[in-house]
């Protein structure tokens, strides 16, 4: 069996590059075809565009935009994002500004004097130990 397998691995085998049907292998490209493949990119890449902006919006737009409204800031600092270089920078300028609504009357007052019906009675009782501390 090993020697029929060597005789036949040293046949020589003949082929013909002309025998062989090129002619069903070409590939016909219309230009409508190639219409189509360009819209298709076309539709993917802008569907694309559209969840990498989408992701930006969810991700750090709406965040930032409630970091600022609870900072007393106007919340339209928050589109700064969207510029490049800015972006980075936004978020230096927010740590280090002082925010307005930090700004307290009494700085042993833990907790703003409005709106205590809210308060558990836990928040209540830190509040009102807080708030009767001796101030220098």
């Amino acid at each position: 069996m090993f020697h029929q397998m060597l005789l036949f691995a040293q046949e020589s085998v003949e082929f013909a590059v002309e025998d062989f049907p090129f002619e069903q292998l070409q590939m016909q490209v219309t230009p409508s075809d190639m219409a189509a493949v360009g819209i298709t990119f076309l539709l993917f890449f802008l569907l694309w565009i559209f969840i990498c902006l989408a992701m930006v919006v969810v991700l750090m737009i709406i965040p930032l935009w409630m970091i600022c409204k609870k900072a007393g800031i106007s919340p339209y600092i928050s589109l700064l994002v969207l510029v490049p270089g800015v972006n980075a920078a936004i978020y230096w300028i927010l740590a280090l500004i002082p925010w307005p609504n930090l700004k307290m009357e009494n700085p042993n007052r833990s907790v703003p004097t409005t709106n205590l019906g809210g308060l558990s009675h836990f928040q209540k009782e830190k509040y009102d130990r807080d708030s009767n501390l001796p101030t220098n």
